[in-house]
């Protein structure tokens, strides 16, 4: 898959991140880190990934705002977002959905679960209704 466009890890928590990071290189997916929304925003300038890990509780720019900002790119917004949060509570799921999300996981999760969307995701572009 040394092909793949990369999958763009936002994540504030390192240890968090650094597990993500394993996960989609031992998949065989590059994987580029960003740990806080201001990055993410300025990396919005570059051409886009293949999928985006997007935490929402970040020091700067929240999560739900950048992907406002992915959603209104127009090469970016047909890109796949997971966003993960402590955050589960409706409003902020709800944030989330409305703007854009394809997935919301509340911390904290699977690693099978996160795996297995992003590998939809990444096969499809889109999640199979449930």
């Amino acid at each position: 898959m040394a092909d793949e466009l990369p999958v763009l890890i936002v994540e504030d928590n390192v240890k968090t991140a650094e597990m993500l990071e394993l996960l989609f290189r031992v998949e065989g997916y590059e994987s580029e880190l960003l740990v806080d929304g201001a990055a993410a925003l300025e990396r919005l300038e570059g051409p886009p990934p293949a999928l985006v890990v997007l935490d929402v509780m970040m020091p700067e720019v929240n999560g739900v705002d950048v992907l406002r900002a992915l959603r209104a790119n127009a090469a970016w917004a047909q890109v796949p977002v997971i966003i993960t949060s402590a955050q589960g509570a409706d409003r902020e799921v709800w944030e989330g959905w409305r703007a854009g999300a394809d997935c919301y996981l509340v911390k904290p999760y699977k690693l099978d679960t996160l795996w297995e969307t992003a590998e939809e995701l990444l096969r499809t572009g889109q999640l199979s209704p449930q």
